[in-house]
């Protein structure tokens, strides 16, 4: 069956829905635009850095996705949109539609290094194979989806990049351990749902890189691995010749 065609049913509903298109001309503009966005709004913030003008950018950016953010909860959890096992707030991409905002905003060393692991390794997952099934407006759902995927990763590229945000050893552990109790809301989430939220329960509908890693449930446990391992290394780059500012809490340098 090919990718237009493919339909998913909801568990909880009984309804069938058409699944996004992975690799169509949609998709592949989407990752033009959404790279050559990336590219210039990293180096914008590098040549503004410090100005007012870019503080007032930045803040302003972040009040604005995060009002996006919120109201697009409020409409797909309005009782004729919400399909419980597709659509409630549990994938990592859900989380860091909140996450990333805050941290853009505030800089505020948790959020700041959890979108710096998170939306730099597990959001482009989403981006590169996406998944998703449309269940409500599609103009509104995809539209969604691509707005929060794509600012889930040029954020904490501004960040790291543009602002000179780097981790610590101290923002690595913290982030570890957060991802382990997102895991365990998102099991108890699809035990509840019968949703599949951070692919917990099953592989995604599409082609992905978790169909490399074996069946479930062994492709979690890879996958815990391997993601523990690149963030380190993702880590060390930065840490290998610590410079910056620490942050109160250590958990982030200001280069």
């Amino acid at each position: 069956m090919s990718n237009a065609t493919r339909t998913w049913t909801s568990r909880r509903t009984g309804g069938t829905y058409p699944v996004i298109e992975q690799f169509d001309s949609r998709h592949l503009c989407v990752m033009v635009v959404g790279i050559s966005l990336a590219g210039v709004l990293v180096v914008a913030a590098r040549r503004t850095r410090g100005m007012k003008a870019n503080k007032i950018a930045r803040q302003l950016t972040a009040l604005v996705l995060g009002v996006l953010s919120v109201t697009y909860l409020a409409v797909i959890l309005r009782p004729e949109n919400f399909v419980p096992d597709e659509l409630a707030p549990f994938h990592v991409s859900d989380w860091l539609r909140l996450i990333a905002p805050v941290a853009l905003g505030t800089g505020q060393e948790h959020l700041t290094a959890i979108t710096y692991y998170w939306g730099f390794l597990l959001n482009p997952m989403a981006l590169l194979t996406p998944d998703a099934a449309w269940v409500m407006d599609r103009r509104i759902q995809e539209s969604a989806y691509w707005l929060f995927h794509w600012a889930a990763l040029i954020i904490p590229a501004v960040l790291t990049f543009g602002y000179g945000f780097r981790p610590t050893w101290s923002g690595y552990r913290f982030t570890m351990a957060f991802s382990m109790l997102w895991m365990a809301v998102a099991g108890v989430a699809n035990v509840r749902t019968g949703g599949n939220y951070g692919f917990l329960a099953r592989k995604p509908r599409g082609r992905s890189i978790i169909d490399v890693f074996g069946p479930w449930p062994r492709y979690i446990g890879v996958e815990f691995v391997l993601v523990a391992i690149a963030w380190a290394g993702m880590t060390w780059i930065w840490e290998r010749r610590p410079a910056g500012r620490l942050s109160r809490r250590g958990l982030m340098r200001r280069a």
